[in-house]
């Protein structure tokens, strides 16, 4: 090892789930491999709040004491809900050390094109933005100290103060099959923070024996609140993720969530991808679209470990399916839950409340369905948000106005009871989302077959 050390972080920001920093491992690993030393500061994986600074300053404090070698780099990876806590986060870390180098990225900001317009931007030094990025290129150019405006899909603000971000790079590669990176989860010291609800509790017990993967990137779907397709797709090379998988085994991880968008989407991929997972005798879990699944393929991946699908069945309402853009129907829904649940594999879904045009008709279309629904499941209410580049971003400021996401949205506690709730923007006030979860919370009630997550 040098005496040079990268810190990484994730900002304060209260997240529902708490998904491992796959990012800041990419670097880390990268980092790793030519002999840098890496630090990682996972703060969304705590219950902190982050307009208190004393619940998060004190993790902060402790890696600048505790580290010894020189910084030659910190980043920070976030979403858009996250920006502000990461400006606050940035701030911080200038105080103790002014000079230090800090970049940020994550999967909203390709679409956030006049980011350095706005002055609070200026503790920040660059942005990574689009999901085409080199890592290896920048790893290399931070160590060796070259200049990082030959580096693709990096926006530099000493140089591009007052501009908009260039269009994004899709593939500046020459070779056009995506390799699956190499991660090393050993660098991300305790994965004990990290669930998945299809976990089996004796992996759940046992310290980095839990990794998450995505062979796919980005999805072909054109759901309103989402951002994945608009960042292109990359499928990764089957044969590199089948030589990653092995490779994770050796590191004793026995439980895996992969975190594709749509799982079940390339169908002989897949089938090729399962005979894989069932030699290594693992057990894992993934999110599928309902209407992509029939009950061969479900006792496939059944036979191959999977112990958890997570299902986004979205509403019961047929008006809010058509304007989000998935019309499924709902007798689609109940059979494939459970017919899902019936083959002992557990079920999660999503049902997502505050679209522009919802009514007490929808809600209790979307109540119904869940109650029609005849086995047990776990249930993850989700509220509508407007993200950069989704489709439900131009609807809100062709009727709203213009967006600033530094602002920081939804700050009130009861949008931590939601998925894509806090930070986030929405189109109802907080007094209305708390009427909508009392309602949910009165529903799980009287159903015994739904747990909240």
């Amino acid at each position: 090892m040098s005496n040079k050390v990268a810190l990484l972080f994730t900002p304060p920001f209260p997240s529902k789930f708490t998904g491992m920093p796959i990012g800041l491992l990419q670097l880390a690993t990268e980092f790793d491999r030519i002999g840098i030393e890496t630090v990682i500061c996972d703060l969304s994986s705590n219950d902190i709040n982050p307009d208190k600074p004393e619940e998060w300053n004190e993790d902060v404090d402790d890696i600048f004491n505790e580290v010894k070698n020189e910084i030659i780099f910190i980043g920070i990876s976030t979403s858009s809900p996250g920006l502000r806590d990461t400006i606050e986060l940035a701030k911080y870390i200038k105080t103790k050390k002014h000079d230090a180098i800090i970049g940020v990225g994550g999967s909203h900001f390709y679409s956030i094109h006049d980011f350095w317009n706005d002055k609070r931007t200026e503790v920040l030094d660059f942005v990574v933005y689009g999901r085409h990025f080199h890592i290896k290129d920048f790893v290399n150019a931070i160590a060796k100290g070259i200049d990082l405006s030959t580096i693709p899909n990096l926006s530099i603000r000493k140089s591009d103060i007052g501009k908009k971000f260039p269009k994004q790079i899709m593939d500046y590669d020459v070779d056009t099959k995506h390799e699956m990176p190499f991660i090393n989860f050993e660098l991300l010291k305790d994965r004990r923070n990290y669930r998945y609800e299809g976990t089996a509790p004796r992996w759940a017990s046992e310290e980095n024996q839990v990794a998450q993967i995505s062979t796919v990137l980005g999805c072909i779907f054109e759901c309103r609140f989402c951002v994945s397709r608009s960042n292109g797709v990359i499928k990764y090379d089957l044969d590199s993720v089948l030589k990653r998988l092995d490779e994770l085994t050796k590191q004793g991880v026995r439980f895996i969530f992969f975190d594709d968008p749509t799982f079940n989407l390339y169908c002989e991929r897949n089938r090729l991808l399962l005979r894989k997972i069932k030699q290594l005798d693992i057990e894992w879990g993934c999110q599928s679209r309902i209407d992509l699944v029939d009950k061969s393929k479900l006792r496939e991946m059944k036979e191959a470990g999977c112990t958890y699908i997570f299902y986004g069945v979205e509403s019961g309402a047929s008006k809010i399916k058509k304007y989000i853009g998935k019309e499924i129907p709902n007798s689609i829904i109940k059979n494939n839950v459970k017919m899902t649940k019936d083959l002992g594999i557990k079920v999660g879904i999503s049902v997502i409340f505050g679209v522009p045009n919802e009514s007490e008709s929808s809600i209790q279309q979307t109540f119904k369905l869940i109650n029609d629904i005849e086995v047990e499941m776990m249930l993850s209410p989700s509220f509508y948000a407007v993200y950069p580049g989704s489709r439900a971003e131009k609807d809100y400021q062709n009727e709203r106005g213009k967006l600033n996401y530094i602002e920081g949205y939804s700050r009130e506690k009861i949008w931590r009871e939601f998925d894509d709730g806090y930070g986030a923007c929405h189109y109802y006030p907080p007094e209305y989302a708390k009427q909508v979860f009392s309602r949910i919370k009165e529903l799980e009630k009287g159903n015994k077959k739904i747990t909240l997550i």
